[in-house]
């Protein structure tokens, strides 16, 4: 399992980290797979795994093994950004761009996803390192950064000094880091990630918590089912022929949520959607009063008298 990587994991003198017994610094020779610790630093990688418009997925498989094997010869463990145990791919990423100690970007192709996801590695101003295929075009912005190139049909011999210089590069990356000399994309402007919070509680806490949420809602229902239990038919129009006091209103769409959760003083019937994206209800009061005092809360929530009747 792969660890965060920590300053007690650094000395002075440029030390990158030491595994099963090895100093690695700027200048060492690249470990082998063989010498890699089962703790080793995590090495982020973001790179194109589908077909793109110049190579299929095969090509990208092998660049990808062949980025690895660069990764074990700098002494750190490989660490796809796709990969991981969060069942949301998207959070995943994210999650182990900001995270992981150095991450790699291939750039070749100019795939969407990758640029996106090197942006936001640059907004961490953590360790990065920027790979392409020889020949390849580089955007301007990240030009200044420095990427380094790989041959394009991956030729074993010049692979083997593209690896060289890679895994180097990335002890260096980290050694700099290290010791505060690291510069990174953004410079001195400050980006603030903030890391997700959890709270723990006990069964009984979240079991209580659900339950009162429970009543929360069921309050709610209570209070609005007077406007379903009295619905009237599509024909009737309003409820004017068989009670004295009744007023006809509309209230806005998106105020009918909390003025149905509002008490009420009388029996609400709900009439329907009017065409101009407000509901239309029937009001019975129990008294004058109570007529004048809901006309004014019918205000309160934007709504306007239809019509009306004082008996």
């Amino acid at each position: 399992m792969a660890r965060a990587l920590s300053r007690t994991d650094w000395s002075e003198g440029g030390k990158v980290a030491t595994v099963k017994g090895k100093e690695i610094t700027s200048d060492s020779k690249a470990l082998t797979a063989d010498d890699l610790a089962p703790d080793a630093p995590a090495c982020g990688l973001i790179m194109p795994i589908s077909a793109t418009d110049n190579h299929n997925e095969k090509h990208w498989a092998a660049v990808q093994t062949l980025l690895h094997r660069g990764i074990r010869k700098a002494g750190l463990q490989p660490a796809n950004v796709w990969e991981g145990v969060n069942d949301r791919i998207s959070k995943r990423i994210v999650s182990n761009i900001f995270r992981q100690d150095i991450v790699v970007a291939d750039i070749s192709d100019l795939n969407p996803n990758v640029m996106l996801e090197l942006g936001l590695r640059l907004a961490s101003k953590k360790p990065t390192v920027i790979v392409y295929e020889h020949g390849g075009k580089i955007p301007f912005d990240i030009g200044d950064v420095g990427a380094l190139p790989y041959p394009g049909d991956l030729n074993i011999l010049e692979m083997e000094t593209f690896l060289e210089k890679f895994s180097a590069l990335l002890n260096a990356r980290l050694a700099a880091f290290a010791d505060g000399t690291y510069e990174p994309y953004l410079g001195d402007v400050v980006v603030e990630v903030l890391e997700p919070q959890t709270k723990e509680v006990s069964i009984g806490e979240a079991v209580l918590e659900r339950l009162e949420e429970m009543a929360r809602r069921m309050s709610r229902l209570e209070k609005s089912s007077i406007f379903t239990q009295y619905n009237p038919s599509p024909a009737r129009k309003n409820i004017a022929p068989s009670h004295p006091y009744y007023i006809q209103f509309s209230i806005p769409l998106e105020n009918v949520d909390a003025f149905e959760r509002s008490p009420l003083d009388g029996e609400v019937y709900l009439i329907g959607n009017a065409q101009n994206g407000r509901m239309v209800y029937d009001m019975v009061p129990t008294s004058e009063f109570q007529f004048e005092k809901f006309a004014l809360r019918i205000k309160e929530f934007g709504g306007y008298i239809e019509k009306m009747s004082l008996g």
